[in-house]
């Protein structure tokens, strides 16, 4: 009972948190890029300048003996869905601040799309897919599936691998509806560019990389001479530890990097970048504003 409570004040400080990022998505760019699947007749409204002739209707015009036009609402049945890698190399360090911004990134999306009137809803992986919640619209469960990420989160029982291909391909098989899917990962995996090519073709897609700072980074000044210098790492999906030069391991790091920036340069997919000490907010509203541009042009 006592850890419930914990969370659910997690849950609210989360809320009380990402409140400012919600209300900036809420004023345009989330509508603007995520489009409903059509419009519905809401109201009759008397005509003024600049609205759009087309829409008058003129039997009731008649009737009413003024001018008026038919006002329409979008229709919201869009679903967005979150995948969130649950594997050791994304978020098994015990610093937390990495897991924390991406929970807070969850949040302010799931309670944007769910004031918006879409559906939300979370697939948790790492070799598989570890707990499924199916789409529901509205803020409550929009907060439950915060809680539930909280609770799995905090149990810290990390599955050491990703298997990115059989992940992708699956969420693809079960999710027939064309939705919206955001990916949380640091994308270390066996090549997975057939899988996401093939979620691509049904989804709209966005990974969102988590990038991490390894442990012996940390307060280090990586110069020539530290470089020559003896540290001991686990691989990130290998529960064995290596002893490498840090050159070494600054090299792993890039063609890890480099892998995954292929893949989506041949893909021609854009990403959300979320470093450990950045700030989330700015690259996630720069993101909003180009695909807001894009729909534009």
């Amino acid at each position: 009972m006592e850890k419930l409570k914990e969370i659910l004040e997690q849950v609210n400080k989360i809320e009380i948190k990402t409140q400012h990022l919600v209300r900036h998505l809420l004023k345009g760019d989330y509508s603007s890029v995520f489009k409903g699947s059509g419009f519905e007749f809401y109201n009759f409204k008397e005509y003024s300048l600049g609205d759009d002739k087309r829409h008058i209707d003129y039997k009731i015009s008649k009737k009413h003996n003024k001018k008026l036009v038919r006002e329409y609402k979008e229709e919201r049945d869009l679903q967005v869905y979150f995948l969130f890698d649950m594997s050791s190399s994304t978020f098994s360090r015990k610093d937390k601040n990495i897991r924390q911004k991406s929970i807070e990134i969850i949040a302010s999306l799931m309670i944007t799309a769910a004031k918006k009137g879409d559906s939300v809803g979370l697939c948790i992986f790492s070799e598989t897919i570890e707990e499924y919640f199916s789409p529901k619209k509205g803020k409550r469960y929009a907060l439950y599936l915060i809680t539930c990420l909280l609770n799995i989160m905090q149990k810290e029982k990390f599955s050491r691998g990703t298997n990115l291909n059989n992940v992708l391909l699956e969420v693809a098989n079960r999710i027939s509806k064309r939705s919206v899917i955001f990916i949380f990962s640091d994308f270390i995996s066996e090549d997975f560019t057939y899988s996401l090519r093939v979620l691509m073709s049904k989804h709209d897609v966005i990974p969102v990389w988590v990038k991490d700072i390894p442990n012996w980074a940390i307060n280090r000044k990586i110069n020539w001479v530290s470089k020559l210098e003896l540290i001991k790492c686990n691989d990130p999906e290998n529960p064995e530890k290596k002893t490498l030069r840090i050159s070494k391991a600054l090299d792993m790091i890039e063609q890890s990097n480099q892998k995954t920036k292929k893949i989506f340069l041949e893909l021609h997919l854009k990403i959300i970048k979320i470093f450990a000490y950045e700030d989330y907010a700015k690259e996630l509203i720069n993101y909003f504003h180009e695909r807001k541009l894009e729909v534009r042009r």
